[in-house]
């Protein structure tokens, strides 16, 4: 019991993994839409990386299936980066599908889609989008630092 438990305490860790390392996990029920959206995630990669690492499992073949994270995946592919920030789990088809949903829940309800993807201006013009408004205004501060 005690090895599972240091198991559990021990940190994981996050590693580069080449893109052409990675395939979706087979049956993935989501889709990865290539809209306004992924065009903003793909400009914020490109302005200032990947955030947040990717859940990946190993496959019997040394490579990788996702489990959370095809959008970044996508993004990334497409941002022209070779490798992204991962953490990978050991984990049964029944987990991986568990934490598959679970996570796009969570992604639903405290991701982007939360805040309002264009501001309105006191005339009802719509201006700039929130995304790229706040990475403007990071990188102007990280500009004056």
């Amino acid at each position: 019991m005690a090895d599972t438990n240091k198991a559990r305490d021990k940190p994981e860790e996050v590693q580069q993994i080449s893109l052409s390392q990675i395939h979706p996990f087979p049956e993935h029920p989501f889709q990865v839409r290539d809209d306004e959206l992924m065009q903003q995630t793909i400009d914020s990669i490109q302005q200032v990386g990947i955030l947040t690492p990717v859940i990946l499992r190993p496959d019997a073949d040394g490579g990788f299936e996702m489990i959370s994270g095809h959008r970044r995946l996508y993004a990334a592919g497409l941002a022209g980066l070779d490798t992204i920030p991962a953490i990978v789990r050991n984990m049964s088809d029944d987990e991986a599908i568990i934490f598959m949903v679970d996570s796009n829940l969570q992604r639903e309800k405290d991701g982007p889609r939360q805040f309002p993807l264009r501001r309105t201006g006191r005339n009802g013009a719509k201006t700039e989008t929130f995304a790229s408004s706040w990475t403007k205004r990071i990188r102007d501060l990280s500009i004056s630092l």
